[in-house]
């Protein structure tokens, strides 16, 4: 979402009527890019997310708890659907793989 500052930006510059307004609509929408491009970058991946809820809440963590986990943080695939067993299957594994948590057997998972 763009900032209100680059929102005003880009009214002021669409409202320009002098002959600085296709400077400053360039320099307006490279300004929304930028900041949008900023936002983007904040937001943790969905295995930063699901790594920080296993350290912080612990136990043991499965495919259908992983899932269950996504379901409530309301994430889902760039297209909008639902998260399948096998993403938070391998959500898991990738993060046992780094060793950034522990598996236990073939489909248990922990903190590390």
């Amino acid at each position: 979402m763009l900032t209100e500052e680059a929102a005003r930006s880009l009214r002021d510059a669409l409202a320009d009527q002098t002959p600085m307004r296709a400077h400053n609509l360039l320099t307006a929408v490279a300004e929304a890019l930028l900041s949008l491009e900023r936002e983007r970058e904040a937001e943790p991946t969905r295995q930063q997310q699901l790594l920080a809820l296993i350290r912080s809440e612990g136990g043991e963590w499965t495919r259908e708890r992983a899932r269950a986990a996504y379901r409530v943080l309301g994430l889902t695939h760039p297209n909008g659907a639902e998260l399948r067993l096998s993403d938070a299957s391998a959500d898991l594994q990738d993060l046992a793989d780094a060793g950034l948590i522990k598996q236990y057997g073939k489909t248990r998972f922990g903190s590390a």
